[in-house]
């Protein structure tokens, strides 16, 4: 009889998932090579068709060369994938702060001074120093265990 696994069932299930790191990359290389001549030779047509004599329809020989070895033996743009992907993190890492960034002081800081200037206090943060504590008293029926059955 086999003996009992301590873990969930479920998750032992992944136990037996094995991910070919290698293969992976080359997969991941392959579909870079891909876009890479979508993309690249997307842009070269619209160019074409709006300018035949613009410089941007030329194009087609970078998606070319870096496209089509990317699809052939991926191993040999591997350099240029990992290069290509640290500038991707580098550009993402740059642009979230600056997002955030911009979502905080465009959104979040308006909308907080508008509600502090009309007294709005929805957290109810405001202590009163009238008063004797300022504990805000919870409702028992929380605590109650039905309250965590069936919650969705």
């Amino acid at each position: 009889m086999p003996k009992a696994s301590p873990i969930d069932p479920r998750i032992a299930r992944l136990e037996d998932v094995r991910v070919d790191p290698i293969a992976r990359l080359h997969k991941d290389i392959r579909i870079f090579g891909g876009s890479f001549i979508v993309i690249l030779g997307i842009i070269a047509c619209i160019a074409f068709w709006r300018a035949p004599e613009s410089w941007i329809t030329w194009l087609w020989i970078p998606a070319i060369v870096i496209g089509l070895p990317a699809l052939a033996y991926p191993p040999a743009m591997k350099p240029f994938y990992r290069g290509w992907m640290f500038f991707a993190s580098m550009l993402g890492w740059i642009m979230s702060r600056i997002l955030f960034s911009v979502f905080y002081y465009i959104i979040i800081s308006p909308v907080a001074l508008f509600f502090r200037l009309i007294g709005r206090d929805h957290l109810n943060l405001r202590q009163t120093h009238d008063a004797e504590s300022n504990w805000t008293e919870v409702d028992d029926s929380a605590n109650d265990p039905s309250h965590f059955e069936h919650m969705f």
